[in-house]
């Protein structure tokens, strides 16, 4: 091991003991010179670890959002699905009534059955098709006289959300 002390223009004094380097300070005491360096070496791990912690977390959000989405997405489009068949079976049973009838009247509405079929008047009907979590498809239908070009009219397609109040009461959101 060789030891060599050194002054470099009246700085502090550095001895040399193999491959490391101790510095002298002017009071004696000698300390090595990279615990500064192992410092910012340990801050930048530290950091790096910080953000990849982030990163794994945020990467997990999205995919439970992801997924969330999905599965909404697919209760629509299967609630959709449900709401054209009950459109097409109320159209079949008003073409029964029709092939019946011959003359111009009013259809029986009262003996088309159809899940979430609800008469709303004389010529209308509603149909409600659930969703999920207070979600749900909504179609007001006019139906047109027997003899007619066209059998029935959609005015209006919609997906509601049921939602509580403060008042324990419940408001209907509508979104088109």
């Amino acid at each position: 091991m060789s030891m060599e002390i050194g002054n470099t223009t009246g700085a502090a004094e550095f001895i040399n003991i193999g491959r490391g380097r101790i510095r002298k300070e002017e009071g004696g005491k000698r300390f090595m010179g990279m615990g500064a360096s192992s410092i910012l070496m340990l801050f930048v791990v530290l950091c790096l670890t910080t953000f990849a912690i982030l990163s794994l977390v945020s990467a997990q959000a999205d995919l439970h959002m992801s997924e969330k989405a999905r599965d909404a997405v697919q209760a629509y489009y299967q609630a959709d699905a449900k709401m054209e068949k009950a459109i097409s079976d109320m159209d079949a049973a008003l073409a029964a009534q029709q092939a019946a009838l011959s003359h111009t009247v009013w259809p029986d509405l009262s003996k088309i059955k159809i899940d979430g079929m609800t008469v709303t008047g004389e010529n209308s009907v509603t149909i409600k098709i659930n969703i999920t979590d207070g979600r749900y498809i909504e179609a007001m239908i006019t139906i047109n006289k027997i003899g007619e070009a066209v059998r029935y009219k959609v005015e209006s397609r919609r997906m509601m959300a049921v939602t509580p109040d403060y008042n324990d009461n419940f408001e209907f959101i509508i979104i088109e």
